[in-house]
């Protein structure tokens, strides 16, 4: 299948989908830095269990990392870091900034 290695530095990136027969590698010393721009997050229909969003009534942002029906997913590493920055989504949420639901770091649906 398909890899993704993330070499040492910092990596800043928005939301990303997966695919079956994936690994995701974060060496030592990697950072996978998620955006801090609300643009980079397409905006998704709520969760089927929750009926409406969880922060807001409307949908909710994608997750940093998501994918829906996969089989044969790994991430892994060496010690890397995945930094979603979460202090920037808490700030908007608490000062009422936004119509939809805060992402979550990673969302795996309906896979196996």
């Amino acid at each position: 299948g398909a890899q993704l290695i993330v070499p040492p530095g910092r990596w800043l990136t928005g939301s990303f989908s997966l695919i079956s027969h994936f690994t995701l590698f974060l060496h030592r010393d990697a950072v996978l830095l998620a955006s801090q721009n609300v643009k980079d997050y397409p905006v998704l229909a709520p969760l089927p269990s929750y009926g409406k969003g969880r922060d807001a009534p409307a949908g909710r942002y994608a997750s940093l990392i998501f994918g829906t029906n996969l089989t044969d997913v790994v991430i892994t590493g060496n010690n890397g870091t995945m930094d979603g920055q979460g202090e920037w989504w808490w700030e908007k949420y608490k000062a009422k900034e936004l119509t939809e639901t805060r992402p979550y770091m990673i969302e795996l649906m309906y896979s196996d």
